[in-house]
Formats: C-alpha cells, structure tokens, sequence
C-alpha cells in the first residue's frame, strides 16, 4: 500500500498518541469516580485521531474512504463518554440508570450502522469525491440528512457536559486552585475540538481541505494531561455544594443582616418540623420560639463555638453550635450574615456519659478485688503463719513428749525389771517401795496423757459447750485445793497462807475453778524450792469493781517478763526447765487459761524473773 507525506500528520498522530497514554493511565484507575468514562473518551479521542492520519496518509478515494468510516467509531463515542464523564464528576452518578445509558449510546450505533452502509442510503453523505488539487489529496464531502442530525446530537451532549462542569465554577471561584484547575483544563480540552470542527464544517476553516478537528486534540491531550498529571483529575473529585448540604445530618441555616432565614437545608426543617417554604424569610427569634435559651442568648453574637443543652420532644438533646459570620466584598468587607450550623451529639454525650459510668464501675470493681486479694493475701499469711506456729508446736510437743515420756517409761521399766529379776532376793519392804514408784510414773504418764486429751477436748468444745457458771466461794475453793495439795505441802515442809474475805463470791465453773487453781498450785510446788511458803490471796480488780482477782504466789526462780506470755501457749516450756529434772507436759497453763476464757475471766503472770522473788499468777473472774 502506498501512502502520501504530509507534515499535517504529524500533529494529528502526537494528538493520537498523548490520548492513547491518557486513556491508559485512567483506565488504571478505574476504581476511582469518572475514571472509566474518562478513559472511553480519551480512547475516542484516540480512535479518531489515528482514523483521520490514516486518511491523510492515504492517496487514493477507497483507502481515505476506509479511514474516514474507521474515525467514525471515535467521533460518534466521545460526546456519549463526554457527558457521561461530567455525570460522574459533578456527583449526578443516579441520572446514569441502565434506561438512560442504553437511550445515550442508541444514536451513536444507529450513525456507525449508517457510516458503514451510506452507499445504500445516502443519509450521511450524498456525495464524495477526490480533491488533488492541493498539496495533499483531500476528501470533499456533500452531507445528508443524518449527518447535521448527528451534528446536533453530538452538540447537545457536549453543550449539556460542559454546562454541567461550568456549574461548579460558581460554587468552586472561592475553592482550592486544585479543583478551579481541573475544571479550567476540562473545558479547554472539551472546546478546543468542537470550536475546531465547527469551523471545518461550517465553512469557516482557514484551511478549506483540512479538518481541523482532529488538529485540535492536541491542545485536548495537553490540557488532559495538565489537568490529570498536574491538578490530579480522578484522583480528587470535587463535591457539588449543594449536595453535600443537602445530606448533611447537621442543620444548617442562613440568617440575614435582619437575623431572618433565608436558607436552609432539609435537616434543619426535619428538627424545627416545617417545610423550607414556611421558614424562609421568618426572624430566627420566632423559629426558635421552643428554644428561647438558644434564641435569645445568641441573638447579637456574629462568632460562637459552643456546646448547648435543649428540651425537645420531652428530653434534653445535646448539640455543637457553631456560628460564623458571612462576608461580602463591596469595596470593603462588611458582614451580610449569619451561618449557623447545629450538630447533634446527644448519642456522643450519652455514650461518653455511659463510657464514664463503665469506667467509674470498672473502678469500684478493680477497688473491690484489690480489697478481696487483699484480704486474701492477708488470710493467706495469717494461715501460713499458723501453720508455722503449729509445726513450732509440733516440734515443742515432740521435744516435750519425748522428754516426759522417757523418764517416768523408764522408771517403771527398770522397777518392774529390778522386781522381775530380784523379787525372790528383795525384801517386802524394797519390793513394796519399788512398786510404788513405778505406781507413781504411771500416774505422771496419766497425768500427761490426760492433758493432752484436755487440750484435744477444749479444741472442739471452745464456742460449743458453754462453761456452767454459778456461785462459788472463793475461800471454800481454795481450801479445797489446799487439801489436795497437803501431802505435797508436808512433804517439802512449806506453810500456806491464805488472805481471803470469808464472803467472797465469784462467777465460775466450780469444777473448771478448782482444776485451774490446783494446776498453778501444782507449778507452785514443782518450780519453788522446798520449805518456801505458797500464798493464796484476792482482791478487787483495779479495772473493775465488780470483779476479783485471785493470786497464787511462790517464791521460786520466777518467769522473765519476755517469757510470760509464752507459757499460756501449747507445748511451750522454758529452755530452763527442759534441762531441769522437772517434768512437765506444757499444757497446763494453756487449758487453764482456756478454761477462764470460757468462764469469761482472764489469767497473767506478774515476775520480775529473779530468782528468789518467785511469781504470782491472778485470775479475774466477775464476782457473784
């Protein structure tokens, strides 16, 4: 195939070639709003100007026929992907229902349907012939019916897309230079191929055999390519105005210099339950007559940002109110008006109210395990330390068992073998006195394991069986305990002295009484040296008129003042005693004290712990 050089071409194919990246570079980001159009227009654009280079490139009538025909397909899609692409970016995407967009690409199928067989009909071109007259062989047309109507169709999409751009120039003059940008580009590269093609057709062109139309886009890549690379088309659309306040959820209102309404959007009637029509043009002070706190505080202030509280719909409802003054320049700024802006936010505050409460309860609950692990904690060391005073009793038990146990075990052991071995060689009387001693081992062996049953005893009884309380002389008492102690008083040579009122009368468990006072008086004998008086005394508690106090007294080895405490616990005897020949179990002082506890008395040991100014022991008990 043969093709004619023209320098015309060159232009057209760079038109060509700048459209072809564009609608590339748009079809890459089709996700985007306008981008898909977009890229069909560019694509058009393309198409059309690639159709017309091969057409000025061809020499012969049949080849710039073939070309011609091929352009048609871009020259009938651009006006339909124009309008459509001005749709989008305006934010009118509902008018673009399946009705209206098979409606739009009908007449641009119905004109290739046409192009493709005009032989038959003539309907777009009536004639055609072969101009060489030129520098470059052209094509001279005689149009038809159809093609003035595809003109004018052609046309009105255009008209139509352009309008629908420049309406955002009013609402966009005071805008960001990025969205004037992009509209600015818009309508040059929309203008610059209709002005051209205007002048081809109507016989206006400066050059009579050259369609300046595909010449002109061009300039349509350059602005495209400015608009898409510089002010970033399709990347940041701008919102029509009057949509977004439309569908704001926030009232928006325009007051005047007169503090009338003269404007407002649809959430604003919907809060103050009249329509546009009933509200425009009224004061504000008589609107806003149920909110007398908004009307009236607010009346004179041109700038405020506060939050308020008003009644309506019988409860309170929070709102932002923000208003901001309206300019106008005539030669100086003056204020024209009033913008007033209400957001509600009662959910917010209910929700931060709530989140408050949640947190204030999260606080009480974290305060309230705190104080629970707390108290744990504490149970937890109150246990461990009573586990470790009973392994420290276990061990004294032990310690004191084993040395009780041994000693009077042993006596009897080694009496019942003297007896076993030397009965027949004994005299009556050693065989009679070693069976005595044994007899008496086997009653300190009782006497141990009786304590310990008592201890057992008192342990399950404390708090379940209460003590028996009745009147009990205090000097009968004691001289019955002095009567069971009186072979071991006459055996150690001591004298007992008494200093007891003869009517004297306590609250006490009479049977618990006397096995408290025969215990001390027992450690009174054991712990004093023989021929020391023992003495029994009362008198009336210091703290208490109505209660005696009872006083055993020796004059032993007495109990040092960092010990006497000590000897009312379980197991417990002085590291003295364990290494004296004196046997003792460690529970007698322990069951006496529990015993006046039961009675609702007390016990403690007054001692300097020098030996020889003994000890006294008091037992307060109320009287009777």
């Amino acid at each position: 195939m043969r093709w004619q050089f023209t320098p015309y071409v060159f232009p057209v194919v760079a038109a060509a070639v700048v459209s072809a990246w564009l609608a590339l570079v748009a079809w890459r980001r089709r996700p985007m709003l306008g981008a898909t159009p977009f890229s069909l227009l560019m694509l058009s654009v393309a198409q059309w100007s690639l159709g017309y280079a091969l057409e000025l490139a061809s020499p012969d009538l049949a080849t710039k026929l073939f070309w011609d025909n091929i352009a048609w397909l871009g020259a009938v899609s651009a006006p339909a992907a124009w309008l459509t692409f001005a749709l989008q970016y305006t934010g009118r995407t509902g008018w673009l229902t399946r009705r209206n967009v098979i409606i739009l690409a009908l007449e641009p199928l119905v004109t290739l349907l046409l192009v493709w067989t005009n032989d038959l009909h003539g309907l777009i071109n009536n004639s055609v012939r072969l101009n060489t007259s030129g520098p470059f062989s052209s094509l001279i047309f005689t149009y038809g019916a159809w093609f003035w109507f595809n003109i004018a169709y052609s046309y009105l999409l255009l008209l139509l897309g352009t309008l629908l751009i420049s309406s955002l120039i009013q609402a966009l003059v005071r805008s960001a230079t990025l969205y004037r940008g992009q509209i600015g580009a818009l309508l040059v590269a929309v203008a610059a191929p209709w002005i051209a093609n205007a002048l081809t057709i109507f016989g206006w062109n400066p050059f009579p055999h050259l369609d300046l139309t595909p010449f002109a886009f061009t300039v349509t890549g350059l602005a495209m390519a400015s608009s898409l690379l510089r002010f970033r088309l399709l990347d940041i659309l701008p919102i029509a105005r009057a949509v977004l306040i439309e569908n704001m959820s926030d009232v928006v209102l325009v007051l005047d210099e007169q503090n009338r309404i003269v404007d407002l959007n649809p959430a604003a009637q919907r809060l103050l339950g009249s329509a546009v029509t009933e509200l425009v043009g009224q004061p504000a002070t008589q609107v806003f007559s149920a909110w007398p706190q908004l009307g009236e505080r607010y009346y004179e202030m041109t700038e405020v940002h506060e939050e308020i509280v008003v009644d309506a719909d019988e409860a309170q409802r929070c709102f932002d109110l923000r208003i901001a003054p309206l300019h106008q320049r005539n030669g100086h700024v003056t204020i024209a008006g009033r913008l007033v802006i209400l957001s509600d936010i009662t959910e917010r505050k209910q929700g931060e109210q709530s989140l408050r409460e949640s947190q204030e309860l999260l606080l009480q609950e974290q305060e309230r395990r705190r104080k629970e692990a707390e108290q744990l904690y504490q149970h937890l060391q109150t246990a461990h330390q009573r586990l470790r005073e009973l392994d420290h009793l276990k061990d004294q038990f032990l310690m004191t068992a084993s040395h009780e146990l041994r000693t009077p075990l042993t006596s009897v052991q080694g009496y019942l073998e003297l007896l076993a071995e030397f009965q027949d060689l004994l005299p009556a009387e050693q065989r009679r006195e070693c069976l005595q001693k044994a007899r008496r081992s086997c009653d300190e062996l009782v006497v141990l394991l009786n304590n310990v049953m008592d201890v057992g005893r008192l342990e399950v009884e404390a708090g379940l069986i209460p003590a028996h309380l009745e009147h009990v002389s205090v000097q009968e008492m004691v001289q019955s305990v002095i009567t069971l102690i009186e072979p071991h008083v006459t055996q150690q040579q001591r004298e007992v002295h008494r200093h007891i009122p003869a009517h004297l009368c306590v609250q006490a468990d009479a049977g618990r009484l006397r096995q408290v006072l025969l215990n001390i008086s027992m450690n009174a004998l054991k712990y004093s040296p023989p021929g020391t008086p023992i003495t029994f005394a009362t008198q009336v508690a210091i703290d208490s008129n109505s209660e005696a106090v009872i006083s055993v007294t020796d004059k032993g080895n007495g109990i040092a003042p960092q010990d006497q405490a000590r000897v009312f616990q379980r197991f417990v005897r002085l590291e003295r005693e364990m290494n004296s020949p004196i046997r003792g179990s460690g529970l007698g002082l322990y069951i006496s004290n529990r015993l006046l506890e039961a009675m609702g008395g007390k016990i403690w040991i007054e001692s300097t712990g020098i030996a020889g100014e003994g000890t006294s022991f008091h037992i307060q008990l109320p009287m009777a």
